[in-house]
């Protein structure tokens, strides 16, 4: 306002000089303020050449005869225009500017004050440059490994004939969509896209600005997600008045489209030994196990590996990210009772598992799991880091057998429970020797320079060396074995190892048997484990029978019998014998009982009475034998009496006194003797006869 108090109209235009670009857009804007009379205002817009030259008229708001007719057909066609944009604001477009446009652009407002005060106009000086912006960028590779580095490069030119100044983008275009990831320029500073803002505080992106134009964007560590068609835009702007900076001309190249390999598809795991893929690793007690896992990859030195092996599934050992290795042995429970594991790095993407002294209860199924990841930075984060985990593989399983340490078979020493036993060192031991024992995988004795006993004490070990166990137990049994160091430390080499099996002393087993007919079981029955079972039959070794049972046919066996033999390496025992009643008894034809009394005693009664009759008869013929002799000779004397009368009586008759005596009949001589044996025999106990009647 006036002092008067009245209106002073302000006409104002954007602020200048403008310098664009030819064919570019131009837009000045024009407003007027403080005025009187209707809101909506009138404009109209000149032009000179110079300051103060002839205007000539270009468009007015509200006359449309007002343009030159030189500019007729431009105005005709839209290339200029006015457009209200308040009532008291309208904007001068001209689309495709030209190098003859340039000049000193009038504002100017027709009065609508009740008294003419203030400016009813106002000029801007407009600049018209030739475009020589170049945007020229380099084709980046069309596949490039996840995890490797992408570097964008775009040069940015044009001349300089006026104060311009540039800036460079670059975007990614997936599909439809178009993301800015980063801008630097025109005032030399950096504006990332939104979702790269924390990347590239991280590091995972930098620009790399060269000479004359030549500016590089590197992508560190690229991921899948970072996949796309790249574009490189190149922007001039100018520095107006009023602290604006205006974009004049701008160029887009397609740099071009990238595929990013994920790290899984080039992943190999491999895990294997001195052994052939295709067998089992086999492994005496004692022994150390030692596998290889092999990794390779498109982009190995782009990641970043966390290496575990499993067995039976279960994590024994672990390199983590930093490289400090992790076992899990040590723990409780099942892997508790594995074998101390080492793991370390022998070279570029190899990995060797080491297990010392095995037992049985490290074999098993054996595989490498390999995690593979890949660096986000972590600057921003306090240097911590950011990781993403780009691909997880396993290897085909390797198969470990390792003998049981109670096996029988392969057994150095043999010793009794209950008993003292000197396990001898294998190498002569020099005053300087440090000395270290163990049993299994745990150490037992570890003595250091001066007698000093880090573990155990001078009681475990002899002067030799050798170890001392004391009243062996089960515990006792396994792989012992001795390191020497020398008294820098160094280990002098492998000495062998010694493996001791504990057994109890036997005792005496007992034969059971189970009838299930037709068979007969027999089962050694015995406390003691890893026995040897023999049977015999009848005293005789069976020798295919080796099992704690024994099965044979009942009625085959009928009277037979049986022992078992137990035996181990430093003791053996054998049982009582048996035999396979009452499971098979032969049948008899005769009843078991007769009038209540047993069958067999019936007939052992009447054997015994027939044995005494046999006896009786066999006493009667005797007898009978030796009464005839007797006979015989009764008769023998009855004749010689006969005879001897015979002669005497003939010896009297000799004499002639009777001339009758030689006339005696011969027949009555004759029947005197047969009478008289006749007599003798009727009675043969009779006497022997004096006279004849």
């Amino acid at each position: 306002m006036t002092p008067c108090g009245c209106l002073a109209r302000v006409v104002t235009v954007s602020p200048g000089p403008l310098i664009r670009v030819a064919g570019q857009t131009v837009s000045i804007r024009c407003d007027v303020t403080e005025y009187g009379g209707p809101n909506e205002q009138d404009f109209e817009w000149t032009m000179t050449k110079e300051a103060n030259g002839k205007k000539m008229n270009i468009i007015s708001s509200f006359d449309a005869r007002f343009s030159d007719p030189s500019l007729s057909k431009r105005v005709a066609s839209g290339d200029i225009s006015v457009a209200r944009l308040k009532d008291n604001e309208v904007e001068l477009k001209i689309a495709e500017v030209k190098s003859t446009d340039a000049g000193f652009y009038w504002c100017q407002t027709p009065s609508t004050d009740a008294v003419i005060s203030g400016n009813y106009e106002a000029k801007v000086q407009l600049t018209v440059i030739l475009n020589t912006l170049k945007v020229s960028p380099l084709t980046p590779p069309p596949v490039v490994p996840e995890g490797s580095d992408l570097t964008l490069s775009c040069n940015v030119t044009r001349e300089l004939s006026h104060p311009t100044y540039l800036s460079v983008t670059w975007s990614v275009k997936r599909g439809a969509t178009s993301e800015e990831i980063l801008t630097f320029g025109p005032q030399g500073d950096v504006v990332t896209g939104a979702k790269y803002t924390r990347r590239y505080a991280d590091g995972g992106i930098r620009l790399v600005p060269g000479k004359n134009g030549f500016f590089q964007l590197v992508i560190s560590k690229v991921t899948t997600s970072d996949e796309g068609t790249y574009e490189c835009n190149g922007t001039e702007w100018t520095y107006e008045s009023g602290g604006k900076w205006i974009k004049i001309v701008e160029s887009t190249k397609e740099m071009g489209t990238v595929a990013v390999t994920p790290t899984g598809q080039s992943l190999s795991v491999k895990a294997w030994s001195s052994s052939p893929s295709s067998t089992p690793l086999l492994l005496s007690p004692g022994e150390k196990l030692t596998l290889v896992c092999s990794v390779s990859a498109d982009n190995l030195p782009a990641l970043a590996l966390e290496v575990t092996w499993l067995a039976d599934g279960r994590e024994l050992v672990t390199m983590e990210l930093s490289g400090v290795v992790i076992s899990n042995t040590s723990s409780g429970g099942a892997q508790g009772k594995r074998g101390e594991a080492t793991l370390e790095r022998t070279g570029v993407g190899e990995y060797r598992l080491g297990v010392r002294g095995v037992s049985g209860d490290d074999g098993g199924v054996y595989t490498c799991r390999i995690r593979a990841f890949i660096e986000k930075g972590g600057r921003s984060s306090g240097g911590g880091g950011r990781w993403h985990m780009a691909a997880e593989k396993t290897s085909s399983p390797v198969t470990v057998k390792v003998a049981q340490i109670n096996s029988q078979d392969g057994c150095d020493y043999n010793a009794i429970k209950g008993k003292d036993f000197t396990v001898p060192l294998s190498s002569k031991l020099e005053q300087y020797h440090q000395l270290k024992w163990r049993h299994n995988n745990t150490v037992i004795v570890d003595r250091r320079k001066a007698n000093v006993f880090v573990v155990g004490n001078n009681k475990d070990v002899s002067k030799d060396g050798s170890l001392l166990l004391k009243n062996l137990k089960d515990s006792d049994n396994g792989i012992y074995t001795a390191e020497l160091f020398t008294s820098e430390g160094t280990k002098t080499g492998e000495l062998k190892s010694i493996k001791l099996c504990i057994f109890d002393h036997v005792l005496k087993p007992k034969v059971t048997k189970v009838c299930s007919l037709p068979f007969v079981t027999f089962t050694c029955q015995v406390t003691a484990k890893d026995l040897k079972f023999a049977w015999l039959q009848n005293k005789n070794v069976l020798e295919k029978e080796k099992t704690q049972t024994l099965k044979r046919k009942a009625e085959e066996v009928e009277n037979d019998f049986f022992q078992c033999k137990v035996s181990n390496p430093v003791s053996s025992e054998t049982s009582d014998s048996v035999t396979q009643e009452p499971c098979y008894k032969h049948k008899s034809i005769l009843p078991e009982k007769l009038f209540g009394i047993s069958t067999w005693v019936c007939m052992g009664v009447k054997g015994g009475v027939v044995l005494v009759l046999i006896i009786v008869v066999i006493v009667c013929c005797v007898c009978t034998k030796q009464k005839k002799p007797m006979q015989l000779k009764d008769e023998g004397e009855l004749r010689l009496l006969w005879t001897n009368e015979q002669q005497h009586h003939q010896h009297q008759h000799n004499h002639p006194t009777d001339p009758h005596h030689h006339r005696s009949s011969p027949t009555s001589l004759q029947t005197a003797p047969r009478a008289a044996a006749a007599a003798a025999a009727a009675s043969p106990s009779s006497g022997p006869a004096r006279s004849l009647p």
